[in-house]
């Protein structure tokens, strides 16, 4: 049991949100709205929302997805997450351009390493004030 724990902590990156992933996080959003505010509270709640899919409280709007990356791949991990964001693959940019002045975010990812691919999973939280 202890071995099979030890595996997925090598294999699953899930750890506080790094400086590099807020930043990421924090420049795409100024991209697609200026007035929204990073929310420490939510960013620890999506990354619960991503090792659980719970159901949220009401009046909270979720963002989330993944993108699959072969092993071969030399983007670094603050690259790959801002690619999620960007180009025609991600279609939710009307969802975060709407959002009121004062409404509040917060941001998660989990990186997991396979033996062929490499997965990174995110979620974002949107509280509307």
């Amino acid at each position: 049991m202890r071995l099979i724990f030890l595996v997925l902590c090598f294999f699953l990156v899930s750890a506080e949100l790094d400086e590099i992933g807020r930043k990421v996080f924090k420049k795409v959003h100024r991209w697609y709205n200026p007035k929204i505010r990073w929310s420490k509270q939510l960013e620890g709640k999506a990354l619960e929302y991503l090792n659980s899919k719970d159901n949220l409280e009401e009046g909270i709007m979720v963002i989330d997805g993944e993108n699959t990356y072969q092993k071969d791949n030399s983007l670094t991990l603050g690259a790959k997450l801002l690619d999620t964001f960007n180009g025609p693959k991600w279609d939710e940019t009307e969802k975060l351009t709407d959002l009121p002045e004062g409404s509040r975010y917060g941001c998660n990812f989990i990186y997991q390493e396979g033996s062929t691919e490499d997965v990174l999973r995110y979620a974002c939280l949107y509280e509307k004030i």
